[in-house]
């Protein structure tokens, strides 16, 4: 009796929640249909719930307003305008249609679909005053790169030099000059947006992190007579930066050629790849103490050469790292002065000079709040 109760255990099945094979309709049937019909009964609540939710729109609502709008337009025939004689072909596109890709820019070179005076042209060719330009028939975003409201403000009131040739901000840190992979918008986004009329183009760069001058011109003339000058050395930029420990001298000429570094580049098709800059070009910095403190210094640069990363890697070449320098400094220092509230990169375009159509231009950024705060509190 005892092993014919432990067979007919051993072989009872549990039939508590059995699912059964489809029916016609391809619906499951359980034999546990009280809990079956209480699952449905939570689910249809839950259904209702959300479609009872002004925030969640049905799915057959409409799209919402604030949607991305997209322009189409077919085939267009255009004329260069005076301001942009000499500006490369790929550029001035970019200037035309900022909110198209790369990628499909460079496609259109490629495949000859945009035309100069009728005729195919690479991304390295220049337009003239007058070029008849075809541009094939495209779908872009609208508006083109969207520049927040309070960029736009920060930026007009950023400005510290103005005329018919030269625009002159006091750049803030935290936006770079350019849009990209991982800025939303640029500098010179925001200046187009601000000032749609004119036309202006960047004369240099300044890396993210830093502050300071930045110059932009309003015309290819003026743009290449400030590269001209920049060739020729005949352009003074100072900087401000904060170096770790006590420097010596009390000026320093470094002339050290930068090591090649590889830098992620877009190329004229539209591709990022590797280049290797620096390695036998000729640098030229010249640091001079402004202020000793207890462990660092407030140096004064003035660079006649503007190599990648310059004043930082010469600053680390001479054992005096730029204070939250994240690629050549002391970075058990950096998180030291992370704690003490330092925000970001010392470094500070602090004045330009130069002589440009029969003019001086002398223009002087002061130290931004964050960085004399930093001095006043912990120096």
């Amino acid at each position: 009796m005892k092993q014919n109760s432990n067979s007919s255990r051993k072989g009872k099945r549990n039939t508590s929640f059995k699912a059964v094979s489809k029916s016609a309709k391809g619906k499951h049937r359980t034999q546990n249909q009280a809990g079956a019909k209480k699952h449905f009964q939570k689910k249809n609540k839950s259904q209702q719930s959300k479609n009872s939710d002004p925030q969640r729109p049905s799915p057959n609502a409409p799209a919402r307003a604030n949607s991305v709008e997209v322009e189409s337009y077919g085939v267009r025939h255009l004329t260069v305008d005076a301001r942009f004689d000499g500006q490369r072909v790929d550029n001035y596109l970019r200037r035309l249609m900022p909110s198209l890709p790369k990628s499909r820019l460079y496609q259109m070179l490629r495949k000859g679909e945009v035309r100069v005076n009728k005729k195919r042209v690479k991304a390295e060719s220049r337009v003239c005053a007058g070029d008849s330009l075809r541009l094939p028939p495209i779908t872009l975003q609208a508006g083109g790169t969207f520049v927040p409201a309070r960029a736009i403000d920060a930026i007009k009131q950023a400005i510290i030099y103005q005329d018919d040739n030269y625009l002159i901000i006091d750049k803030p840190a935290g936006i770079a000059v350019h849009s990209g992979s991982k800025n939303q918008y640029g500098v010179i986004d925001a200046v187009r947006q601000a000032f749609p009329d004119a036309g202006w183009e960047l004369c240099h760069r300044l890396d993210k992190d830093t502050s300071g001058c930045l110059v932009l011109a309003n015309s290819r003339q003026a743009l290449n007579t400030f590269q001209q000058l920049s060739m020729a050395g005949e352009i003074h930029k100072q900087y401000l930066t904060l170096v770790k420990g006590t420097w010596c001298a009390n000026e320093l000429l470094i002339t050290t050629p930068i090591e090649k570094q590889a830098i992620s580049r877009m190329n004229d098709r539209g591709e990022f790849e590797q280049v290797v800059e620096g390695g036998d070009s000729e640098t030229h910095s010249v640091f001079t103490t402004r202020e000793n403190y207890a462990k660092t210094t407030l140096m004064q640069v003035v660079i006649k050469t503007g190599k990648t990363h310059q004043i930082r890697v010469h600053a680390a070449l001479n054992k005096h790292p730029v204070a939250m320098d994240d690629k050549y400094g002391d970075f058990k220092w950096n998180r030291v002065l992370e704690k003490l509230g330092l925000p970001r990169l010392f470094l500070h375009a602090h004045t330009i000079r130069f002589k440009a159509f029969g003019e001086i231009i002398h223009v002087a950024a002061e130290m931004p709040d964050d960085l004399q705060h930093f001095l006043q509190e912990h120096c």
